[in-house]
């Protein structure tokens, strides 16, 4: 910029000028200057990213959105298990009466209504409690809370309590007795699809 001055300075100078009439000169030219400018030009730039501005922002976007899968509904059902058990032990008695405790066993397969959900072998051993008397006849109630394993088609499906009452009784035989009883045991089980 200090250039400029000076040498406009230095122009009015030398060229015998005053300095007014130099300024004045050079207004003239920088406006002539300015003129030679296409200013139709620039405002055709100026205006075309004004249009392009605007025509994106008038534009509509559409946003498409993938469907979304509706969850599968599982479809279960509650299974009835039972089946009849049969449990026998044995053991010897106070020679004149007394409290004992006698261990009684079985085994036993459970399965549904159907047939098609069964457990494998279930091993039962119970333990039943009671007061004899000598050459009395003994008659008790066991019950039984079991914890079962089920397979459908081979494939386990999981594991559910069977439970119930077991009345078992016998003759005493000198100090000794066998109880023999049987009877049903159920459970249910939520069989998911």
């Amino acid at each position: 910029m200090k250039k400029i001055i000076i040498s406009i300075v230095a122009l009015g100078l030398f060229s015998g000028q005053g300095f007014s009439q130099t300024i004045e000169s050079m207004q003239i030219d920088f406006v002539s200057n300015i003129s030679d400018l296409n200013i139709a030009s620039v405002a055709e730039v100026e205006l075309s990213e004004e249009v392009r501005i605007d025509k994106i922002k008038s534009e509509k976007v559409e946003v498409k959105l993938a469907p979304v899968a509706k969850a599968k509904k599982t479809k279960g059902e509650y299974i009835s298990l039972s089946d009849y058990v049969n449990l026998s032990g044995s053991g010897f008695l106070p020679s004149n009466g007394g409290y004992t405790t006698i261990y009684l066993t079985g085994w036993v397969t459970f399965r549904d209504m159907s047939g098609k959900i069964t457990s494998n072998q279930v091993y039962m051993n119970e333990r039943v409690s009671f007061w004899s008397k000598e050459n009395q006849y003994i008659s008790e109630s066991v019950y039984v809370n079991k914890n079962i394993q089920l397979y459908k088609d081979g494939a386990y499906v999981g594991s559910t309590y069977v439970s119930g009452s077991i009345r078992v009784s016998g003759w005493p035989s000198s100090n000794y007795i066998r109880l023999d009883g049987s009877g049903y045991l159920r459970g249910s089980f939520y069989l998911g699809e």
